[in-house]
């Protein structure tokens, strides 16, 4: 690092990421001017992978709390703008962290935090949801929460960018991964019982307890603790509500509670009408008491939604695949017709998904052999 004051500080706290540090590490080339890793207890090539890109290295006894952690790493950046990855995280598109050092410089002075858009991929869906992941380095703006933490600022002070992108593609290797799974779901259960000690009237910390119960297939407790959220965020953010009562239909579902599936599923559209994944849901659920009918009806209405920018989306409730469902539905109903006009709607998005695809390996081969035919013409010329 050179002597004078640097812009960007990349902090990191890591664990055993040594399968997909350097990928990070590499992405992020020419997006900051200092780089901080904060270890907390790796038992694999960690901390080497880290010191070969000259990162300052720090040390955090873990003890069950993200937030903490941040800060701590927060608090060795000496840069104007702090930028957050996680260790399993990448920057996208490939090459744009040259262009992120004078993206920030045109930041408004009145705004002090970005969102960034998350790309979580899970098989064949990706799920897309906003994550802070930069910020001024400023004392109070700090981490808040043991786990699912976040830096609490006004909307005024926020916005988010399109420019680039993080892509996450550990998580499913975590999920199917049954000890980590199982560990992870247990630290993040003491956690957020700790958080909503310290915060009894706060709906984040209620919210992500239940979330965290029905990812663990405990539906009962799941049921009970949404219930405890509902309590607390009536009147509150519709949209955290909308995606509450969809998961506590999931729940419920489990349970063979149908009843009160399908009622949690219409609180769902009464707090947030917008997502295609509810409707989904509710097609799900025709479908599974043999109402084709009904089933079409919701796959239609789902297939007019767009994805909405201020709460999480699934890519399969808005991609190629729910036309195809309803092809195969119209087939099923002996309507050709419909069959054909969803066939080609299902077709023509995906050849427009294989042109800007959200998997960012697939893009990224794809602009190295358009690189290549271009070269090869710039040859021939």
């Amino acid at each position: 690092m050179s002597s004078h004051k640097p812009f960007i500080s990349l902090c990191m706290i890591v664990r055993d990421e040594e399968a997909y540090l350097r990928r990070c590490l590499e992405s992020f080339n020419g997006a900051y001017d200092e780089l901080i890793v904060v270890d907390t207890g790796s038992q694999d090539r960690t901390v080497e992978i880290a010191r070969e890109f000259d990162a300052q290295l720090g040390h955090f006894t873990w003890c069950d709390d993200f937030g903490s952690a941040k800060n701590y790493a927060c608090s060795l950046a000496h840069g104007e703008w702090i930028i957050m990855p996680d260790g399993d995280e990448y920057l996208g598109p490939e090459g744009i962290g040259l262009r992120v050092p004078e993206m920030l410089r045109h930041v408004p002075h009145r705004l002090d935090k970005l969102l960034i858009e998350q790309r979580t991929l899970i098989k064949d869906d990706v799920i897309t949801i906003l994550v802070d992941r930069i910020f001024r380095n400023r004392p109070e703006l700090r981490w808040k929460y043991r786990i699912h933490e976040v830096i609490e600022m006004s909307q005024e002070r926020t916005a988010m960018t399109r420019e680039f992108y993080l892509v996450h593609e550990n998580a499913l290797k975590r999920r199917e991964d049954m000890r980590i799974s199982q560990e992870r779901e247990q630290m993040y259960l003491r956690a957020l019982a700790r958080d909503r000690e310290e915060y009894p009237n706060d709906p984040r910390p209620a919210f992500y307890f239940a979330e965290t119960l029905c990812g663990a297939n405990r539906h009962q407790e799941a049921l009970e603790a949404f219930g405890h959220y509902f309590h607390l965020s009536v009147g509150k953010e519709p949209a955290r509500r909308a995606v509450a009562f969809r998961d506590a239909a999931t729940s419920a579902c489990a349970l063979a509670q149908h009843e009160r599936q399908r009622t949690l599923l219409f609180r769902s559209l009464a707090d947030d009408w917008r997502p295609a994944e509810t409707y989904v849901a509710l097609a799900e659920m025709a479908l599974k008491h043999n109402n084709r009918d009904e089933a079409i009806h919701w796959f239609t209405v789902a297939a007019g939604c767009k994805p909405s920018s201020d709460t999480f989306s699934i890519s399969s409730a808005y991609g190629p695949q729910l036309f195809e469902r309803l092809t195969a539905l119209y087939r099923e109903k002996g309507d050709e017709s419909m069959a054909r006009k969803w066939a080609d709607k299902a077709a023509d998005l995906r050849g427009k998904v294989c042109m800007t695809s959200a998997h960012p390996k697939k893009r990224s081969a794809q602009t190295r052999r358009k690189k290549k035919q271009k070269k090869r013409s710039n040859v021939r010329t």
